[in-house]
């Protein structure tokens, strides 16, 4: 094969790689109040292949999660 065939075959076949989906936000742990959560996503949509260059950006991600507010301890206290 010739180096121009060579170099067709490598780079006509190269591919970038591309984020999937982000995945579900994980269950909020806490019953009242605040906590953190997470989710992810993959650098598989399609994969880089042929020496291209992987997703920019982070595969996962932080946030803040909150729920119902916490009864304090004195309105447990005054209200048995």
């Amino acid at each position: 094969m010739t180096p121009n065939i060579l170099y067709y075959e490598f780079f006509s076949k190269s591919v970038n790689g591309s984020w999937s989906d982000w995945t579900a936000w994980s269950v909020c742990s806490v019953t009242c109040g605040i906590d953190s959560h997470y989710r992810n996503r993959s650098c598989d949509n399609p994969a880089p292949a042929y020496g291209e260059v992987n997703c920019a950006g982070s595969d996962n991600e932080n946030g803040i999660c909150t729920q119902k507010r916490c009864p304090s301890v004195l309105n447990k206290l005054y209200h048995s």
